[in-house]
């Protein structure tokens, strides 16, 4: 085992739970509440701990009309793409 690369401490169940959370937050200053419709990770690149934690950006990169589509990118390079849907506020 490499003890250079730290990517192995973790789970890609919490890489993709974090990264789905943040990005939440972003779509939901978009377009309101909302959910996520669908979400591609790149799980074959390697990645340190640290890389997650200190050097991922979020990025809008398309609103339209009810759905935002998210990147988020570590060390500039995108490594994960969330599309959100607005959820419908029902009248009672």
């Amino acid at each position: 085992m490499d003890k250079n690369n730290k990517y192995w401490n973790l789970s890609w169940w919490y890489i993709f739970d974090n990264l789905d959370k943040k990005s939440h937050e972003l779509a939901i200053k978009q377009i309101w509440e909302c959910e996520t419709i669908s979400s591609n990770i790149n799980y074959l690149w390697k990645i340190r701990s640290e890389e997650i934690q200190f050097y991922t950006s979020y990025l809008v990169t398309k609103v339209w009309e009810n759905k935002v589509f998210i990147t988020a990118n570590i060390l500039n390079k995108i490594f994960a793409t969330f599309i959100f849907i607005k959820i419908k506020k029902w009248k009672n």
